[in-house]
């Protein structure tokens, strides 16, 4: 490989540089690259010992996805979203249920602790369109109303619109939850709320039994599906 350091226009190149800074500034003559580097060292009018020889890359340009790898990683990308969206629209209808169910927990104990401190029936119901009154039917979904013995609205919950994105209902044909003066159950119920396409492993109910205690309901015989006030299945 011939060294470029006598090459004319090298030559050229050099003067112009030591008449700009000076005799005696290390110059470095670049010598043309024939393999994977270039060779860098002191040109020859300087002690060798005046300047180390280095190797330095050849800058690369940054090489492109081919379509196969474009292909691949599209089809990942598939199977992560396959598994992943179904698993968080699950998440999110539980989620959903499991606020409305303590919603409607909290409101149960909110009507027996009036019941007793007023010394009075104080009933929980679905409510009408006006939320001031009972509806008379069990569609828990459209908001419900706790009412006074004089069915004066106490306190009022709106429908479950937060959560119509994931259709979460509540059905049963409860109309009303009614606690007499020492805060028991004149009417023991099983209020249920259901999510979508019926999925019985997502249904969530209340249980007000007859001496007034509130409680969830639970799987008492293992069969993912939990059960009402008599010990059956839940079902929407």
């Amino acid at each position: 490989m011939d060294n470029l350091a006598t090459h004319p226009e090298v030559t050229g190149l050099l003067k112009s540089i030591e008449n700009f800074y000076g005799t005696g500034t290390p110059v470095l003559a670049v010598c043309p690259a024939g393999s994977a580097a270039v060779s860098v060292r002191a040109h020859p009018d300087f002690a060798e010992s005046s300047l180390p020889v280095a190797s330095l890359p050849i800058t690369q340009y940054q090489r492109g996805l081919t379509m196969l790898e474009i292909m691949i990683s599209i089809a990942v990308l598939g199977v992560i979203l396959a598994i992943g969206i179904p698993s968080y629209a699950h998440i999110t209808i539980s989620s959903g249920l499991t606020s409305d169910t303590n919603d409607l927990v909290a409101s149960m104990q909110f009507a027996r602790s009036e019941a007793i401190t007023r010394g009075e029936a104080v009933t929980v119901c679905a409510a009408n369109a006006n939320l001031d009154a009972c509806s008379g039917g069990g569609d828990w979904a459209s908001g419900w109303v706790i009412l006074d013995a004089a069915t004066n609205p106490i306190r009022v919950h709106p429908a479950l619109t937060q959560n119509a994105a994931v259709e979460v209902n509540v059905q049963n044909g409860v109309g009303a939850v009614v606690f007499n003066r020492n805060g028991f159950s004149t009417n023991s119920r099983t209020i249920r709320l259901c999510g979508p396409r019926g999925d019985t492993r997502r249904i969530r109910g209340v249980v007000v039994s007859p001496d007034g205690r509130i409680r969830l309901a639970a799987d008492l015989n293992g069969n993912n599906v939990v059960e009402d006030q008599d010990g059956n299945d839940l079902g929407c």
